[in-house]
């Protein structure tokens, strides 16, 4: 209604501003929201985990190198990085 001449009242600039401000304020928090959602997925893609090789050894990956069929460590009160499928738990 505001776009039909017969029926505008006020200038067309009174229903555009508020409209313009909202979605300017929306854009911009939202691209906040982005950037700190971005910063904890890279922590997260970073932090270090033991990958337990077929010889029997220990190798040190980033959450990012971790791929299906590797076996890991993890230990007590540490994240877990991906689906897992808990093999052995062990009380301390």
């Amino acid at each position: 209604s505001q776009l039909f001449p017969p029926l505008q009242i006020g200038l067309l600039f009174t229903y555009i501003a508020p409209l313009a401000f909202v979605l300017a304020v929306t854009m911009c928090k939202e691209g906040f929201d982005d950037y700190k959602r971005y910063r904890t997925d890279r922590e997260i893609n970073t932090e270090l985990y033991t990958r337990l090789t077929p010889g029997g050894g220990d190798v040190t990956v980033a959450a990012q190198d971790i791929s299906v069929g590797h076996v890991l460590r993890v230990r007590a009160n540490q994240r877990v990085p991906a689906d897992l499928l808990l093999l052995r738990t062990k009380e301390s």
